[in-house]
């Protein structure tokens, strides 16, 4: 019997082979959401989850299906992937919550609670593959790996890290060089002259 809450360095190890092929499959995904000729034209945000979930399990089924220890599972138009029969992936837009954006059903009810077993597989951890754009939405910021009880984060951490240029700091500005010492200021006094002692 596996650990009620998915052990963070197993789902690690268990999905570190396949990581390069999901971040492609969402590289590409994004890549043509931009290349979507409607894509300026579209009112709702929510066209965007939806056109990039249909691209990202097209993606994936192109790299990963043909691969052992993958399995691909449809059901109720949702595609999951199980990776050596132990992690369960779902691939949904993070929130600000770092969680999956969902509609509550009880299929979405059996994968966000660790304690339900989804498709009658107890043996199993679900996780989450987040996938967040830029501030500006012309670009892949990064993707997550995510552990969650309900609607709480058990941890997660990040695959495929690539810097995003668009949210990269300005260059930082030169350090002042201190000044080299210099001598102390003299102040100088006149000196009397022969005509100023005459005075006296």
């Amino acid at each position: 019997m596996i650990a009620l809450y998915p052990d963070e360095d197993e789902v690690k190890e268990i999905l570190k082979p396949f990581e390069g092929k999901l971040m492609e499959a969402h590289l590409n995904a994004f890549a043509r959401w931009m290349a979507s000729p409607e894509r300026a034209t579209n009112r709702f945000q929510r066209t965007m989850s939806t056109m990039m979930y249909d691209f990202i399990v097209q993606e994936v089924g192109l790299l990963l299906d043909d691969l052992p220890g993958v399995h691909r599972i449809d059901r109720a138009e949702s595609v999951k992937y199980l990776f050596d029969d132990r992690v369960l992936v779902r691939f949904k837009r993070g929130n600000k919550d770092g969680l999956g954006r969902n509609i509550e059903t009880k299929a979405e009810y059996e994968f966000i609670d660790p304690r339900e077993c989804f498709m009658g597989l107890p043996e199993i951890w679900k996780v989450e593959a987040l996938w967040y754009p830029n501030k500006l939405a012309t670009k892949l910021d990064k993707v997550k790996i995510v552990a969650r009880d309900i609607n709480a984060k058990i941890w997660s951490y990040e695959i495929g890290a690539e810097a995003d240029t668009a949210l990269l700091p300005t260059p930082l500005p030169i350090i002042p060089i201190e000044p080299a010492a210099r001598a102390p200021l003299v102040s100088l006094r006149d000196t009397p002259t022969n005509t100023d002692q005459e005075k006296k």
